[in-house]
């Protein structure tokens, strides 16, 4: 049995794990979970998500919040979620270089997700990839 010499954490509490929370953290306070983060040499942090603020209001400060981290880019892989093309646009627009566009097997899980079956999703993803090659 081969044993690991590296493991890679990918980080998505700053996104993942505040999108259900009812507080809605200011950009400063984000920028402080960050900045433990970064001290702790996370290399890899999906750090917001271009949704409408409608829907994930914990995710409305996202383009000031990267505006905040974006430094960190040398060292840190910098992620945002894309759930659909217009969060692809508006993550270019902000100069984001990384985004993670998330697809479910389960079309129910997609629909409570992203609002579209698996089907759908496959398809925006098609028109998401030919933009950002």
């Amino acid at each position: 049995m081969k044993l690991v010499n590296e493991v890679t954490i990918y980080e998505v509490g700053l996104r993942d794990g505040l999108q259900l929370e009812s507080k809605v953290l200011t950009a400063e306070e984000k920028l402080e979970v960050f900045n433990l983060l970064h001290e702790a040499k996370v290399s890899e942090v999906e750090f917001g998500s271009f949704v409408h603020p409608r829907l994930v209001p914990q995710m409305a400060n996202t383009s000031d919040f990267y505006s905040q981290i974006q430094q960190h880019e040398a060292k840190m892989q910098l992620v945002a979620l894309v759930p659909n093309l217009k969060g692809l646009e508006i993550a270019q627009e902000n100069g984001v270089r990384s985004v993670n566009y998330v697809i479910s097997a389960s079309n129910t899980h997609n629909q409570q997700n992203v609002r579209q079956t698996t089907e759908e999703s496959l398809k925006s993803f098609k028109v998401l990839f030919s933009i950002c090659i």
